[in-house]
């Protein structure tokens, strides 16, 4: 499917002069030029990827990329909520980095179980970088969520794209079974996500509601209401695990 990289005087290839470049030090203009190689050609970019070479620079691509995530997502909260979402907004800009890295392990792992079923010799370490630099789609997903539900199918959709691709290029997997599994795999995660963010959406309703009412309740009627959505939330809960 692809050729070999071949390694650089440091034992490791570098095509591409991105994040892994060795300089010793995070390389923004690097990053950037990599988040666009990997939205504009990532078939390129996968083909040229290394395997090797640690795991920071992959993690704090995908930190820098989740952290301009969190800053739109600031953004676009202070024009549609005012200064009552710069905390917010502050939250997410930490959170979501710390967040999205650990989470990288994480899925890493669960890729790298899929594709050694699927046949795959690489390590866990090629698999976390396929991972990692798939999030140069992130800022996107994240001007995405602005639209209700779009954000999982875009980004669940396109992560699994870059997937599909990352199992030709650097796992050497057939082009059928690469997109038949990761396929499956993002239609079983769409279906999910969207559930999961429909019943938050209702629940979220639901206590909107009850904040506007609650300055027209007596303590005992705000008493009632809030147990009878505390049993709604719980008997959702006891659906889905049915």
């Amino acid at each position: 499917m692809n050729e070999e990289n071949s390694p650089d005087d440091s034992g490791m290839s570098n095509p591409s002069g991105g994040p892994d470049r060795q300089t010793g030090a995070f390389d923004l203009e690097a990053a950037v030029n990599d988040a666009a190689k990997v939205i504009k050609d990532p078939i390129r970019f996968y083909r040229e990827m290394p395997t090797s070479g640690g795991f920071l620079k992959p993690l704090v691509f995908i930190v820098f990329m989740a952290a301009i995530t969190g800053l739109i997502m600031m953004v676009v909260g202070l024009f549609e909520f005012g200064g009552q979402a710069l905390v917010l907004g502050i939250g997410a800009m930490v959170y979501i980095p710390i967040f999205i890295g650990i989470f990288s392990f994480v899925g890493a792992a669960v890729m790298f179980v899929i594709w050694k079923l699927m046949g795959s010799e690489q390590n866990y370490q090629a698999a976390y970088r396929c991972v990692a630099y798939s999030g140069a789609v992130l800022p996107i997903v994240g001007i995405a969520n602005l639209v209700p539900y779009l954000g999982s199918i875009v980004g669940i959709g396109w992560g699994m794209y870059l997937m599909a691709i990352a199992s030709m290029e650097i796992h050497r997997l057939k082009r059928e079974m690469a997109y038949s599994v990761c396929a499956a795999l993002g239609l079983v995660l769409i279906v999910m996500n969207i559930a999961n963010e429909r019943e938050s959406r209702r629940i979220g309703a639901q206590l909107e509601e009850f904040n506007q009412s609650l300055e027209d309740m007596t303590p005992e009627e705000a008493a009632r209401a809030f147990e009878e959505i505390r049993r709604q939330i719980e008997g959702s809960n006891n659906e889905g695990e049915d």
